[in-house]
């Protein structure tokens, strides 16, 4: 496959990162990504020393002026995420002297300033749009899982990244892998056609598709349940700010219904700590010591699944459950905790 890179973008193969300096135009952080986002681009991902790097060798670059690039706290004042869900780095080496403070109580967004991350507010600023292509994966791993033959009066599809004829079903899945946007596949083995898709709604399917879905980086479990989970070990978020951290990721704060999924969280996804609590999806909001997972069906009392004297209610405000030992214990929904995320 022939990659093209605009004229206007430098970078590094080798990396994969492409990028472009837009010095003459003055946008916020939302304009600015929409912007980006309207020219097939998007606002830059500067989550390592080395694209800082190509960053500040590019011709134009200005060590006076800021440049808005794609992180913010939205979710948590003071922990800077960026747009693929990864945290901004808190080596100091990497920020201004006293920086982040939020000064004036609104600044969420990032900015590069003479090499160094700053933050900055909703002003206008210039801004770095990075380009995405085919032929970078950006995920380390990505595995793929068959979602079964598509009924296309029931199953829809939008954001077409590619359509094209396929030799087979894998030449499909290869050919979807080298483009950075893709989430699912479709390949109709009557018509060899293989089609690339960046959403899952809109677009409608045609008879005899059969659909694969990616798995991102960092999600592990079960093809056989459909279950892909994926622990955030390095965030502290109390309940909603994981729920809504989770949706932004296009996924949803783990439902642990079953002791087979409880058993991939615990044993096959890396990092888990019997140490650590961990938040997922049931709240007893509705009706005290009555808890219910997002999903509306109810959290199972079999006290196997349950830490001693457990829910208790302690101090009158337990109304969120964690994970924790491989058990379930109910705690405050305010405090900060790490959580699970599952694909949907």
């Amino acid at each position: 496959m022939t990659i093209e890179i605009p004229l206007e973008y430098e970078g590094s193969t080798s990396l994969g990162f492409y990028i472009r300096l837009y010095n003459n135009y003055w946008y916020t952080y939302e304009e600015a990504n929409d912007f980006c986002v309207q020219q097939g681009t998007r606002l830059a991902v500067v989550d390592t020393t080395d694209k800082i790097n190509i960053i500040i060798a590019l011709p134009g670059f200005d060590i006076t002026y800021y440049y808005l690039v794609a992180a913010t706290d939205n979710v948590k004042e003071g922990s800077f995420v960026w747009s693929t869900g990864s945290p901004v780095s808190r080596d100091a080496q990497l920020w201004h002297d006293y920086q982040p403070n939020n000064a004036g109580g609104n600044q969420n967004c990032l900015t590069l300033k003479q090499s160094k991350a700053s933050l900055h507010d909703t002003d206008h600023v210039r801004f770095v749009s990075i380009v995405i292509f085919p032929g970078h994966v950006e995920s380390e791993f990505l595995e793929w899982i068959w979602d079964g033959d598509v009924d296309f009066s029931k199953k829809n599809f939008s954001s077409l990244t590619l359509t094209t004829t396929a030799l087979s079903e894998v030449n499909c899945l290869v050919i979807c892998t080298q483009w950075v946007t893709n989430v699912a596949a479709t390949f109709n083995s009557d018509t060899s056609t293989c089609s690339c898709y960046a959403e899952l709604n809109g677009l409608p399917s045609n008879p005899g598709d059969r659909l694969w879905k990616t798995i991102p980086s960092g999600y592990d479990g079960s093809m056989s349940l459909g279950f892909y989970a994926r622990l955030y070990h390095y965030y502290w978020y109390n309940y909603d700010e994981a729920n809504d951290f989770c949706v932004q990721q296009g996924t949803r704060l783990a439902v642990l219904d079953t002791t087979e999924k409880i058993k991939i969280i615990v044993i096959a996804l890396p990092g888990y700590s019997s140490t650590h609590h961990y938040l997922v999806a049931a709240t007893d909001n509705v009706q005290e010591d009555s808890f219910v997972w997002s999903t509306g069906s109810p959290v199972s009392r079999d006290a196997q699944l349950w830490h001693d004297y457990q829910p208790n209610n302690d101090g009158g405000n337990q109304n969120c459950l964690t994970l924790t030992q491989s058990k379930f214990d109910d705690v405050t929904c305010t405090d900060d905790f790490k959580f699970i995320c599952e694909l949907i």
